[in-house]
């Protein structure tokens, strides 16, 4: 378990530092406008995905080591098309996207839905390095499109970084699909109604808390983008951007738990092995969040442009929410293992309520820094519900979560299991 946690960390690790290349290379040639169309753009592809993995998404991860993966890629290919045609000609009427965007929007999304289908069956048999691989070899190739098109070829417009996607997802799907075709050894439509069903039920539950979460995270782009202009959005997104890289660490570990937790029957095991890792994130996060933090105005704006002097601001400010998703994010993907997606559910309603209410009372009014204080209100209200259910279910006391030196060798210990 561990070797696959470091295997994972790694890649996010790696995946962070070409994303922050590529941040650092968007934002001081485009500028604040150009990397604001960027944002907004990965937002859409983001929601998109949203609605796609209704179907295509956490049912897979959790259905591929019950069922066949033949039956599982039939609706999720046909839902694929018909979630990212539906959803961008939703997008381009309801948040102002440019025409010339539309088509790309759609072929990006399609490339990217179905190469996702097969990205989680690998996760789903506990092909995390395969997964990790794939997924940084599909950031290095939009880093390396962007330096030929930016400096080789001086192709420095927006239209060069969507062209950069086309071929980082075109190229990542044909190679999952290479690296998961050995699961596709059953092509009997046996019991086919019965997988569809489960498919629908669960990703339908599963993916709601995920649409909300979305909500929570990036509805302050499109009232940013309403109220104050695309330049304000590539600002707050460069400071989202810098103070969420540090979600690799939780990420990282939630993926590999949440792959042993649905491969496993023992629930006191996935109880304390996920306090032991919430202690992890706390620990590690906190230590890598300060640095970000004392970092002073001129050094972002030296690395960014001048565009970008309120990015500290804004990472100040999302720090304590930073925090606690961070370690919350392992309760959610204990939920979540387990199969029980409506606590997730209801604690992104919670931070939902936050984002609304901020959205209409602070963003509007004071931009950038209402911007970022709904967001950190918003993960705060949805950390706290989470813990507490948590809490609740495992039967753990507040004072099992204070980190103790014998943690580290339990933690090594809980480890050590494949």
């Amino acid at each position: 378990m561990f070797s696959k946690i470091l295997n994972t960390f790694s890649t996010k690790a790696g995946g962070a530092i070409i994303n922050v290349i590529i941040m650092i290379i968007t934002s001081r040639i485009l500028g604040a406008a150009g990397k604001g169309e960027i944002s907004l753009f990965v937002a859409n592809l983001a929601m998109i995905q949203l609605f796609n993995n209704f179907i295509g998404g956490t049912s897979i991860v959790y259905l591929v080591p019950r069922s066949s993966a033949f039956q599982l890629a039939i609706p999720a290919y046909i839902w694929a098309i018909i979630s990212c045609f539906t959803s961008s000609i939703a997008i381009f009427y309801l948040t102002g996207l440019k025409e010339e965007y539309l088509w790309h929007l759609f072929f990006i999304s399609l490339l990217e839905a179905l190469m996702r289908v097969h990205m989680l069956m690998l996760v789903g048999k506990e092909d995390i390095k395969i997964h990790n691989f794939i997924s940084l070899l599909q950031t290095a190739l939009v880093l390396m499109c962007l330096l030929v098109f930016f400096f080789m070829l001086n192709e420095q417009k927006v239209i060069y970084y969507i062209y950069s996607l086309y071929v980082a997802f075109t190229t990542s799907y044909f190679v999952a699909i290479i690296f998961s075709k050995n699961f596709f050894n059953n092509f009997s439509l046996k019991g086919f109604r019965t997988t569809l069903k489960d498919v629908v039920k669960i990703g339908i539950t599963a993916q709601y808390s995920n649409i909300i979460t979305f909500l929570n995270y990036r509805l302050s782009y499109y009232i940013l983008s309403k109220y104050h202009g695309n330049e304000s959005v590539g600002v707050y997104s460069n400071g989202v951007s810098v103070s969420e890289a540090l979600w690799m660490i939780s990420s990282s570990i939630a993926l590999v738990q949440y792959s042993k937790i649905v491969n496993t029957k023992n629930k006191t095991y996935a109880q304390q092995m996920s306090v032991m890792l919430a202690k992890a994130c706390l620990a590690i996060t906190a230590i890598c969040l300060l640095p970000l933090v004392a970092l002073p105005s001129e050094f972002y704006v030296y690395v960014l442009g001048k565009d970008f002097y309120e990015v500290n601001k804004v990472i100040m400010i999302l720090s304590p929410g930073i925090l606690a998703i961070a370690v919350t994010r392992i309760f959610s993907h204990y939920f979540g293992g387990l199969g029980r997606y409506h606590i997730n559910n209801y604690a992104s309603m919670a931070g939902l309520a936050a984002t609304i209410g901020g959205g209409i009372l602070l963003v509007p009014a004071f931009g950038i820094t209402g911007a970022a204080l709904t967001s950190t209100i918003s993960y705060l209200a949805s950390s706290a519900f989470l813990f507490i259910l948590f809490v609740k279910d495992s039967n753990t006391r507040l004072q099992d979560f204070i980190i103790k030196k014998e943690d580290l060798g339990m933690l090594k210990e809980k480890l050590k299991l494949k």
